[in-house]
């Protein structure tokens, strides 16, 4: 008696016409998974499909390695800024450490930010609880005003604020004739605990200090600042 042959398709290869059923009726699949082709192993024989999916591979590896280039660059650009920005908070520690006077330490402030730091102005609002800083020219610091009590308001417990949009007439009162040419602002508060003053950097560059730009370094400038001010605080 003549055994029947076995008609049934094996699991393994009804998976297989599946697949390749649904990749001839979907040509783009692979256009739209580029991450599927970085997994597969075709051997580079003949001529067809797998030379064509080869060459699809290699222009993955090609955008995943223009890619990684450009975040390289964008790494050692931003390691070079922070090796720039750290000298320059160096030399601003050295000279704020030879001020004498509270006057001396605002006015050497006030030139190395404008200076060192590329800044087209600056200035300092402080609550005016200290003779010693309060008697110091308007220039840099603001006397007792509402706009004062509104600045330490707004800062609350935020040590670093930036803005590209900054209030006209906070730009007014502050730096008056200049105020046209702001772009944008960076807060800084000044005081270990509760702030009792806030440097305000302006820049007519819209980027220089736009909201989500990193604050690490204008947070330290505000330690430096406010570690040197204590010497002469009240």
């Amino acid at each position: 008696m003549r055994e029947e042959q076995n008609t049934e398709t094996s699991p393994e290869l009804q998976w297989e016409e599946t697949v390749a059923r649904y990749l001839d009726e979907h040509p783009d699949y692979f256009k739209n998974h580029p991450e599927i082709l970085m997994q597969l192993h075709i051997p580079h024989e003949g001529c067809g499909v797998s030379i064509s999916l080869i060459e699809k591979q290699v222009d993955v590896l090609r955008i995943k390695n223009r890619a990684m280039q450009r975040q390289l660059h964008d790494l050692m650009t931003i390691a070079r800024e922070n090796s720039v920005a750290g000298e320059r908070l160096h030399r601003l520690c050295l000279i704020l450490n030879e001020a004498s006077s509270a006057e001396k330490l605002l006015r050497v402030t006030h030139d190395q930010l404008r200076k060192d730091f590329k800044l087209e102005t600056n200035c300092l609002v402080c609550n005016g609880d200290n003779e010693a800083l309060a008697k110091v020219g308007a220039e840099i610091i603001y006397p007792e005003s509402d706009l004062v009590h509104h600045l330490l308001n707004w800062m609350g417990e935020t040590r670093v604020r930036c803005d590209d949009h900054p209030d006209s007439v906070v730009m007014e009162t502050l730096f008056v004739d200049s105020a046209e040419a702001i772009a944008s602002v960076a807060f800084i508060a000044l005081g270990s605990g509760a702030p009792w003053g806030v440097l305000v950097l302006a820049s007519s560059d819209k980027h220089r200090f736009h909201p989500g730009i990193g604050t690490v370094y204008l947070g330290r400038l505000g330690e430096v600042l406010s570690s040197a001010f204590q010497r002469f605080r009240s």
